[in-house]
């Protein structure tokens, strides 16, 4: 495997990590961009939010842009290949295994997270239940 390759799945990883934690504080957001316009705020208050959600959804953009569909642009432009140029990984999968691999270990690493969660949700729902 060429070092370019390794990067670019490194970049991509990355990426993809981002943009997962992105998607998961999504609705949070979305929820207090919501509540601040039916709630009586000022007019600032109001800019400052949708702001904030318009810079939120470009940087995202932008990450999924620079690190997942152009990441071969990314690599030339930081110039992470330099001092590497004769080294070779010596990996025999696949970089598209690779990924794979990378993407069933991000899903494993969110759902291990989540059991936290579940676990708290379901004690609450079955021991607070009103009556």
């Amino acid at each position: 495997m060429k070092t370019r390759t390794l990067w670019t799945l490194v970049l991509k990883t990355l990426g993809m990590w981002l943009i997962i934690n992105g998607l998961i504080s999504l609705p949070a957001i979305i929820y207090s961009v919501s509540d601040i316009l039916t709630n009586p705020f000022s007019l600032t208050t109001i800019t400052i939010e949708i702001a904030y959600l318009t810079l939120l959804i470009i940087f995202y953009f932008l990450i999924f842009q620079f690190l997942i569909l152009k990441s071969k642009w990314t690599i030339d432009f930081l110039k992470l290949e330099k001092g590497f140029e004769g080294t070779r990984i010596n990996i025999t999968t696949p970089h598209k295994k690779l990924l794979k691999i990378i993407i069933i270990l991000i899903g494993g690493v969110l759902f291990a997270r989540a059991i936290p969660n579940l676990i708290e949700n379901l004690y609450l729902f079955f021991f607070y239940l009103p009556l």
